[in-house]
């Protein structure tokens, strides 16, 4: 996938989310989409960006969405202002309906060995 269609898969299903915070917060529930606050790749956003844009992997900090395909090229695009908002929203504390009691799953649980990241 080159990054100019993940970027495309970023943008679409952005621009698929309602324009207010609180929408967004409804329509991740009416998905059963939940996350875990201050967790870039396990956000609420970055997991329905996941499902959504079919990508493997998705970090999602307060202003930008990165993406990898399966090739290993990744792409960045920036949050329309509504989507990050609720990321600082989400993060202090609000919409904690939305909070996975789970926490992390096996995917995105990361350790740090001889300088990389692997997968546990």
């Amino acid at each position: 996938m080159t990054p100019t269609q993940i970027q495309d898969r970023l943008r679409s299903a952005l621009n698929e989310l309602p324009d207010t915070p609180s929408g967004i917060a409804h329509a991740l529930a009416e998905k059963g989409i939940k996350g875990v606050p201050y967790h870039a790749c396990a956000c609420p956003i970055a997991r329905y960006l996941r499902r959504e844009a079919k990508l493997p992997i998705v970090y999602v900090s307060d202003t930008l969405a990165l993406g990898y395909g399966g090739s290993g090229q990744g792409a960045t695009w920036p949050l329309p202002e509504a989507v990050a908002t609720f990321v600082e929203d989400f993060d202090s504390g609000q919409y904690k309906e939305l909070e996975d009691p789970n926490g992390l799953t096996r995917e995105e649980r990361w350790e740090v060995e001889d300088g990389g990241y692997e997968p546990l």
